[in-house]
């Protein structure tokens, strides 16, 4: 058993080291407003990088979204990275991103 809780942390180590150099983004909780987020705040949700961060800023300088729907307006975002997005995004109230870490692997393999 506790050979398996080993391999399975050793796994999950391994996991996590490729994903941070891979450059992909912690999990968070929260919600990011679209209308009020910074370019940073936008940045940090799941496959917005900096050209998608601008794109979604420059229509909001036009017109702010009134929807999440309106994402879809916004040059490179469609509906699969919308369907993805959506739980992270609203058009009121403030942007609360809280970002979730993983506890450590021999916290729980006693």
């Amino acid at each position: 058993m506790r050979v398996a809780l080993l391999v399975m942390a050793t796994l999950a180590t391994l996991g996590l080291t490729i994903a941070a150099q891979a450059g992909t983004k912690a999990p968070f909780s929260g919600q990011v407003n679209i209308n009020t987020a910074s370019r940073e705040e936008l940045m940090q949700l799941p496959g917005i990088g900096p050209a998608k961060a601008d794109a979604i800023l420059s229509y909001r300088q036009q017109q702010p979204f009134t929807t999440s729907q309106d994402l879809l307006k916004v040059k490179g975002i469609g509906e699969a990275m919308l369907a993805r997005l959506q739980s992270f995004l609203t058009i009121e109230g403030p942007t609360a991103l809280s970002h979730q870490t993983s506890p450590s692997p021999a916290a729980g393999a006693q």
